[in-house]
């Protein structure tokens, strides 16, 4: 404002003259202002970085789900077992990359590829994982798969205690703020990773009754 007030001073001096502004010339100031803090603000804009919001990788499903012949129980045995093996490795992957531990059918049916299978079709793959030792039935609809076993869940923990510093904690603890591969885990599943590290000796009991544990720090390597 006192610069463009100044200019005009500059000009009147130059015609000779030291003059007061005057209400209309005060008016002509205000309005050159405004004029510049409106071209300011849209020069700051247009410089300001535009935050960057970076989609979650979607899960990559194999050529294969696109042949209508992958949705068609084969007769041949051998070719039979080919098909639950293809299927059961692509439901334990795709169930690793959206951290599921639990898949039900009702969900199985609403989501492609598996949505083209029938529900016969989607017990037979789902009881081949079992049989595998890959999964266990909850119930006639859900099925904990198993992507990951309890000993490599546990030493995930483990190390992810040690990482954050986080050394006391409840299964409550870990459902509420755990890392999201142990908090997506059921509650029960949860209660025997911490049973895994305390017969390791990497965790004990703080209170038995209200499940708290603590982490254990590893011994100092000898030199």
């Amino acid at each position: 404002m006192m610069v463009i007030i100044l200019s005009i001073k500059e000009k009147k001096r130059e015609n000779g003259k030291e003059e007061e502004l005057e209400l209309g010339e005060v008016q002509e100031v205000e309005q050159e202002i405004v004029s510049e803090i409106e071209k300011i603000s849209e020069e700051v804009k247009a410089t300001e970085q535009v935050e960057v919001v970076e989609e979650k990788p979607k899960f990559t499903f194999p050529e294969w789900v696109e042949y209508p012949w992958m949705y068609i129980k084969p007769k041949n045995p051998d070719l039979y077992q080919s098909w639950l093996q293809s299927w059961g490795d692509l439901l334990l992957k795709w169930a690793s990359f959206h951290v599921k531990h639990v898949v039900s059918i009702h969900d199985l049916l609403s989501t492609p590829p598996y949505s083209k299978l029938s529900v016969e079709y989607l017990r037979e793959i789902m009881n081949y994982l079992v049989k595998t030792g890959f999964a266990k039935w909850l119930d006639e609809n859900r099925l904990r798969v198993y992507w990951k076993s309890l000993e490599e869940l546990a030493d995930y923990l483990y190390n992810w205690s040690l990482n954050t510093g986080t050394i006391y904690f409840t299964p409550y603890d870990l459902l509420q703020e755990g890392p999201e591969i142990i908090k997506n885990l059921p509650t029960e599943d949860i209660l025997q990773i911490i049973n895994i590290l305390i017969s390791s000796k990497k965790a004990k009991w703080m209170d038995k009754n209200r499940k708290a544990v603590r982490i254990l720090l590893p011994e100092p390597k000898e030199k």
